[in-house]
């Protein structure tokens, strides 16, 4: 999928994103990594925001140049947002507008097309067939409609994974010359060079010989914690010595602090706020990972720990193009009782790591540069040598029009 542009003016090309918020998350984190690494002579990105509140990367991408819009989204004030969205289109006069909302790129792509703006990108970063199953009959008839609307409005789409793709374009998306994979790529760089994991542990007060049963993710229902505390209550039967180890942040974090008080995993557990050192956890505190989520697209948190080597284990719901390391990925039904989950997550905890994982993901689809070019390419941009990056000077974000 390329969409050439048509008479295009001197100067970068302009991107408006469409999304809900820029925080420490797996989409955003690789818009982040685009961001930094785009050339800025050939394309300047934009963010509309929806949340309605600041995001972790916001200070950063204004750093870079980016501007940062807020146009806070609720059903009262939707047509208000339609004409702040349609007039921000008409002023700014943006080459491609790449929403990544999911269903609701249904109504931005057609904003977007009504204001002249003649590259428009949906793009889908998620799989919710399986929570779509059981939904109201509104609820359908909305996704129906939008994804018409996205069949219509946009120009080209992406998909981070086949199952997102379906989602999102529909079951024969693969023959629609439209529709695209594009891998998320992560940042291999810190997963470089030497890394002291008895440190790094007595930083986290954690002992050389206990057994860390990992997570990252927000604390909403997808991700599914209250199985995570099943399984370590489940694993702390099996091996005296383990501890559990939660990174993120999000509305459900009281409700699974009090879930691990009641299991008695209490003095076992640590709470981590999302942070940037990811990586290094990975490498040096966590023993294994577990990702038992009810839905994703294509975790980028489980290729960041194939990278550093950390065997994971992963529900069903999460595609196989996420295995990148032979032997390093285990899948296993979310219907299995956590006593099994238990027992798979300490065999592989208990495998040596292997040495190529690194250069096996420096060899995959899943690197930075993989979606730099794949980006550029759905942008219509062809192809060139990187260039040093010039110094970009920070350009506060101008209010959106009442």
């Amino acid at each position: 999928m390329s969409c050439q542009m048509q008479d295009p003016r001197p100067g970068p090309l302009r991107v408006l994103h469409v999304l809900n918020v820029m925080d420490r998350a797996g989409a955003e984190t690789w818009l982040m990594h685009m961001a930094r690494g785009l050339d800025p002579a050939r394309v300047r990105m934009d963010f509309l925001v929806h949340a309605g509140r600041p995001g972790a990367y916001d200070a950063e991408l204004q750093r870079l140049g980016c501007r940062v819009l807020s146009s806070p989204l609720t059903r009262a004030g939707l047509p208000r947002y339609v004409l702040r969205l349609w007039r921000l289109l008409r002023r700014e006069r943006y080459d491609v507008v790449h929403s990544h909302v999911h269903l609701f790129s249904g109504v931005t792509l057609l904003v977007a097309r009504a204001a002249g703006v003649p590259v428009r990108l949906a793009h889908s970063h998620t799989d919710a067939s399986a929570v779509e199953e059981g939904a109201s009959p509104l609820r359908r008839a909305y996704r129906s409609l939008m994804r018409a609307l996205v069949r219509r409005e946009a120009t080209g789409g992406l998909a981070c994974s086949a199952p997102a793709g379906r989602d999102l374009f529909g079951a024969g998306w693969g023959r629609d010359p439209r529709w695209r994979t594009l891998y998320c790529g992560i940042g291999l760089g810190a997963f470089e060079g030497a890394c002291d994991a008895r440190a790094l542990r007595a930083s986290l007060g954690l002992a050389p010989d206990e057994l860390v049963l990992g997570h990252v993710g927000r604390f909403i229902p997808l991700k599914n914690h209250a199985f995570v505390v099943e399984v370590a209550r489940e694993l702390a039967r099996l091996h005296p010595r383990v501890r559990l180890l939660l990174v993120g942040e999000g509305p459900l974090q009281a409700e699974v602090q009090r879930q691990v008080e009641a299991s008695g995993l209490g003095p076992r557990t640590l709470f981590l706020r999302a942070r940037p050192d990811v990586p290094a956890l990975m490498r040096g505190a966590m023993d294994v990972l577990l990702l038992p989520s009810e839905r994703e697209g294509l975790p980028l948190v489980g290729l960041e720990a194939q990278a550093a080597g950390l065997p994971l284990l992963v529900s069903d719901a999460v595609t196989p193009e996420v295995a990148v390391v032979p032997g390093l990925v285990r899948f296993l039904p979310l219907a299995r009782p956590a006593a099994d989950w238990a027992a798979e997550a300490l065999a592989l905890a208990q495998r040596p790591r292997p040495a190529d994982a690194l250069a096996r993901l420096r060899q995959s689809p899943f690197t930075l540069e993989a979606s730099r070019a794949g980006l550029e390419q759905a942008y219509g941009l062809a192809p060139r040598a990187p260039a040093p990056r010039p110094a970009r000077a920070l350009r506060p974000a101008p209010p959106l029009p009442a």
